[in-house]
């Protein structure tokens, strides 16, 4: 499935698609500096009620998709240098 960004997302699939893109762009401007991805249960919640009452979308199904967009989320490290790294190493 290709993202298309010039659209809206459709499904909570796509939202969820569409966020992690976001997240992803906003580490990169940011250079990896601290950004939370908090507040997600809020703008992910109507696609997710829309897509359960159109029987598109199981809690089983919603689940695997919140856990495979977090997996994504914590695939991001930040590399740091090796002297910055000598002095907080702990």
């Amino acid at each position: 499935m290709r993202a298309h960004i010039e659209r809206r997302a459709r499904n909570f699939h796509e939202a969820l698609h569409l966020a992690w893109f976001v997240h992803l762009i906003l580490q990169i401007e940011s250079n990896g500096h601290s950004f939370p991805s908090g507040g997600a249960d809020q703008y992910l919640f109507p696609f997710y009620r829309r897509d359960r009452e159109a029987g598109e979308l199981t809690d089983e199904d919603a689940l695997e998709l919140i856990e495979c967009f977090y997996l994504k989320l914590f695939t991001i490290n930040k590399i740091r240098s090796y002297a910055h790294t000598m002095v907080v190493s702990g």
